[in-house]
C-alpha cells in the first residue's frame, strides 16, 4: 500500500512539476501577444503599414519559438495533450485573434486554419493547432479599439498645458471650442475657460462656465491647483484673473478666439469653486496660506516672508499677552496635558481663526454632535475615495492587527495599505466569540470583498496559528491572494526564544533585581534621578520581549551608576 502511495505521490509531483514549465513558457507567450498587439494599435496613427506589420511579426516570430518550447514539454508525456492544454488555451484563441487580424491587414483575407498552424510553426500530429481553438480565436475579431478623438495628438494644441489631458477639439475648424472627454460637452472660449469647466469656476456676476458633473475629483483638483500656481506666480490680484489665472503663454491663440474679449474678462473677478468645498472664494483667498502652510513657514530656516495682512493690522505686545493669558487659563482649566498645546494638530486649529479676523463665533455643541460631525464624516470617506483609487491602480494590502482595550475587550482591527498610505476601515469586537481560523476567515473574506478582490494582493496579520491556518484557507479559496505574516510580531517570537536562553535568562533576571531594588527605596531612587539627570532605568515588564533588551540596554548605559548600588 505504501508503494502504491509513493508512486501516485511520485507522479502528482511530476505532473505538477510539468505544469509550472508549461505556465512559465505560456506566460512569455503572454507578454509577447501584448506586445504584438501594441504594435497594431498603430494602425490608426499616421504610421506606414510595413513598419506595423514588421514589429507585430517580430512578435510572431517570438511566439513560434515559445509554442516550439512547449511542444519539447509535451514529448515527456506523450498521449496527454488535452491534459494540459487548459493551461495554453486562452492565450492561444488570443495569439490566433492577432494572427487574424494581421493577416487581414497583409492580404485582405481570412487566416484559414492551416496558415494560423503554420504561422506558429506547429503540425497536425501530436503538438498541433485545436479547431476549437482556432474557431474562438479567429471568430473574436481581437481587433484593436477603435479610433479615439480623444487621444489623438493632432487634436490637441501642442503645448504643455494639463487641460488638453483631459480635452480636445472635436471639431478642427473651430478650435475655440473643446469637447470634454468626461460629460461630452463643447466649451466655447479656449483652453483656460475649459480648465474652468473642469474644476468648477465663474466670474463675478454671472455665470461662466458650467462644472462638469462627471470629472473626477483628481482631475478637477488638478486643474484648480495648476490654476492657483499660474495665479500666485504672476501675482494675479482678485480684481483681475490676467487671462483666466491659469492659461498657459503657449494658449493665447486659442483664447483669443473666446467669446469674451480679454479686457472685459480683466474686468471680473474669477471666483474659482473649490472641489470639496460649496462657497466660491476670491483670488485673495486662493493666495492665503492654509493652516498647513502657516505652520511649515513659521517652523522653516528662512520666516522672513511677510503674511499679505501684516500691514493692514497694527498688533502690541499687549495684545500678544491678552491672547496668551487666555491660552493659559484654557490650558489650566481644561482636563488634557499642556504640552498637546505644542502638537501641530492643534497649532493647526489656532490659524483659521486669526485668518477669519474679529467676530468669529465658536460652534456651539450641538453644531459639534450633529453638523459638523456629519461633515467630518464626508470627509472621511472623501479621504477614502482617494485611497480607493490607489486601491485600483496600484492593489493593497489588507492588514490585521488583534489587541485587547482597557476594558478587557478582543478587537480586531483592519487597515488598508497601498501607494497612497494606509488607511483603517473597520475593527471588529469578537470578545463572544472563538478567534479560530473559521471566524478569522470570514472575517478577512468579508472585508476583501468590501474592498475588492481584485484589489487585494495581500493580507498581513500575525503570525499565530490560528492567523496561520485563517491565511492558508484564504488563499486556497482566492488564488490571486498571497499571506505574508508580520514582521514585527515574528521579531517578537525570535527574541521570546532568545530570552529562553540560559546565558540571556539569567542577565534579564539580575537586571530585573537591580531596577525592583532601585525603584523600591525611595531615597536611592531620588538620587538615581539625580545622578541621571531625570532620566529613568526601564523597568521590566510582561509586554513585549523587546522590553528585556531594551531594559538591558539601559543598564548597560549606567553601569557606572548600577555598580554602586551592587
Amino acid at each position: 500500500m505504501d508503494a502504491q502511495f509513493e508512486s501516485f505521490r511520485a507522479q502528482l509531483d511530476g505532473s505538477s512539476a510539468l505544469r509550472d514549465r508549461i505556465r512559465a513558457v505560456v506566460s512569455e507567450a503572454e507578454s509577447a501577444s501584448r506586445a504584438a498587439t501594441a504594435a497594431l494599435l498603430l494602425v490608426h496613427q499616421p504610421v506606414p503599414l510595413a513598419d506595423v506589420l514588421g514589429k507585430a511579426n517580430a512578435q510572431v516570430e517570438v511566439i513560434k519559438g515559445l509554442y516550439s518550447q512547449l511542444a519539447e514539454i509535451l514529448k515527456e508525456c506523450p498521449g496527454q495533450y488535452y491534459r494540459y492544454h487548459g493551461d495554453w488555451r486562452t492565450e492561444t484563441q488570443t495569439v490566433v485573434s492577432m494572427l487574424a487580424f494581421t493577416h487581414w491587414l497583409e492580404t485582405g483575407g481570412l487566416l484559414t486554419h492551416a496558415e494560423a498552424q503554420e504561422k506558429l510553426g506547429l503540425s497536425s500530429g501530436e503538438f498541433g493547432l485545436d479547431v476549437e481553438d482556432y474557431l474562438t480565436g479567429g471568430g473574436n475579431g481581437h481587433e484593436p479599439p477603435p479610433y479615439d478623438p480623444s487621444n489623438d495628438p493632432k487634436r490637441k494644441a501642442n503645448s504643455g498645458d494639463p487641460g488638453w489631458k483631459y480635452g480636445y477639439w472635436h471639431d478642427m475648424d473651430r478650435r475655440d471650442r473643446i469637447r470634454c472627454k468626461f460629460c461630452g460637452k463643447d466649451i466655447h472660449g479656449g483652453i483656460a475657460r475649459f480648465k474652468r469647466h473642469l474644476a468648477g469656476a465663474s466670474t463675478k456676476g454671472k455665470k461662466n462656465s458650467t462644472k462638469c458633473k462627471k470629472v473626477p475629483e483628481a482631475a478637477s483638483k488638478e486643474m484648480l491647483e495648476f490654476m492657483r500656481a499660474y495665479a500666485s506666480k504672476h501675482n494675479v490680484t482678485g480684481e483681475s484673473d490676467q487671462d483666466n489665472a491659469g492659461a498657459a503663454h503657449d494658449d493665447e491663440e486659442e483664447d483669443a478666439a473666446a467669446t469674451q474679449t480679454v479686457a472685459k474678462r480683466k474686468a471680473e473677478t474669477v471666483l474659482i469653486e473649490s472641489p470639496t468645498q460649496k462657497t466660491s472664494r476670491t483670488i485673495a483667498g486662493m493666495l492665503r496660506k492654509s493652516p498647513e502652510e502657516v505652520i511649515e513657514l513659521r517652523h522653516s530656516k528662512d520666516p522672513s516672508q511677510a503674511a499679505l495682512n501684516v500691514g493692514c493690522f497694527k498688533r502690541t505686545s499687549g495684545d500678544k499677552d491678552r491672547v496668551d493669558d487666555h491660552w493659559a487659563d484654557f490650558s489650566l482649566l481644561m482636563p488634557f496635558p499642556s504640552m498637546l498645546l505644542d502638537q501641530e494638530p492643534l497649532r493647526l486649529h489656532w490659524s483659521p481663526p486669526g485668518q477669519y479676523g474679529p467676530g468669529y463665533i465658536p460652534p456651539t455643541i450641538h453644531s459639534l454632535r450633529l453638523p459638523l460631525l456629519a461633515k467630518s464624516k464626508k470627509k472621511t470617506h472623501a479621504l477614502r475615495d482617494k485611497h480607493e483609487l490607489a486601491w485600483q491602480e496600484y492593489g493593497c494590502t489588507l492588514m490585521s492587527d488583534g489587541w485587547t482595550d482597557g476594558r478587557t475587550k478582543h478587537l480586531v482591527n483592519f487597515l488598508v495599505n497601498s501607494p497612497a498610505g494606509t488607511f483603517f476601515i473597520d475593527s471588529v469586537n469578537i470578545s463572544s466569540l472563538v478567534a479560530n481560523k473559521e471566524l478569522l476567515v470570514d472575517l478577512l473574506e468579508k472585508k476583501i470583498n468590501d474592498i475588492g478582490r481584485d484589489y487585494v494582493v495581500q493580507i498581513c496579520t500575525d503570525n499565530g496559528a490560528n492567523y496561520k491556518a485563517a491565511g492558508r484557507l484564504l488563499m486556497e479559496r482566492i488564488p490571486t491572494l498571497w499571506w505574508t505574516p508580520c514582521a514585527a510580531h515574528c521579531l517578537n517570537l525570535m527574541l521570546g526564544s532568545i530570552c529562553k536562553l540560559k546565558q540571556f535568562s539569567e542577565c534579564i533576571a539580575d537586571g530585573k533585581r537591580v531596577t525592583t531594588f532601585i525603584y523600591m527605596h525611595t531615597k536611592i531612587l531620588d538620587e538615581m534621578r539625580v545622578k541621571t539627570n531625570g532620566k529613568e532605568l526601564v523597568r521590566a515588564g510582561a509586554t513585549r520581549f523587546a522590553t528585556n533588551f531594551l531594559n538591558l540596554q539601559s543598564l548597560h548605559k549606567h553601569s557606572k551608576l548600577s555598580k554602586n548600588y551592587l
